[in-house]
């Protein structure tokens, strides 16, 4: 038995207050936040403002690992095959820099 999951883009839509504004065309330089990545900052930032780097909210570390885990599933691969980069420029140089 398979399960298809239906996206609401219009739900991920709305989670990007930049869309209220105007349509969004540079992703690879920068990408505003959605609602949900705000609120997440927000408490990082307020557990960082009580105490400093010991803060216990959101650890980097086991955010980025868990990304991982997702994206080796919806690509099939191994979680150590993949590498979190900062953007798409990013990316891109590495590339680019391959082929030399």
């Amino acid at each position: 038995m398979q399960f298809t999951t239906i996206i609401d883009w219009k739900e991920i839509q709305d989670l990007y207050p930049v869309n209220q504004e105007m349509i969004w065309l540079n992703n690879c330089g920068t990408t505003p936040c959605n609602l949900n990545t705000i609120q997440a900052v927000g408490e990082y930032l307020k557990g960082y403002s009580r105490k400093g780097g010991l803060t216990e909210v959101r650890k980097y570390a086991s955010v980025k690992q868990s990304i991982r885990k997702i994206v080796a599933g919806l690509i099939n691969c191994d979680v150590e095959e993949l590498c979190i980069i900062h953007n798409t420029n990013e990316g891109m140089n590495f590339l680019s820099l391959g082929f030399h």
